[in-house]
């Protein structure tokens, strides 16, 4: 039994659950952030029509939470494909990032709904 020790096929140790769980907590954290700065300062300009400095961050902010929320949600279809330990983060994971997802396509329509002519 000792010989064949090292041909013994180990679990693979992944972290797909733990990083999605991280993206999806900086993910909430850059939403707050861009709701801040939207809520609080003016993004365009008054004088010149131009995007300000406030107006950039906005831009920045969203492109990181989309990428976030991009690789998030592959991590998870990875956490489940792999089959690892479910405890917390892999049920925030799960409902998590679907929920968020409804939640913002449920304000996007209700805008649309709203400001239709």
């Amino acid at each position: 039994m000792t010989i064949f020790k090292h041909f013994e096929k180990k679990p693979k140790i992944t972290n797909y659950k733990r990083w999605g769980f991280r993206l999806f907590i900086y993910m909430l954290l850059i939403h707050g952030a861009s709701i801040y700065i939207t809520s609080t300062t003016s993004l365009i300009d008054p004088i010149n029509y131009t995007l300000n400095r406030n107006g950039i961050y906005v831009i920045i902010l969203s492109v990181l939470f989309m990428l976030f929320f991009l690789v998030g949600v592959l991590l998870t279809i990875l956490s489940i494909s792999r089959r690892e330990e479910k405890n917390y983060q892999f049920y925030v994971n799960i409902f998590g990032y679907p929920l968020y997802l409804v939640f913002q396509l449920g304000i996007y329509f209700y805008r649309m709904s709203i400001y239709q002519p």
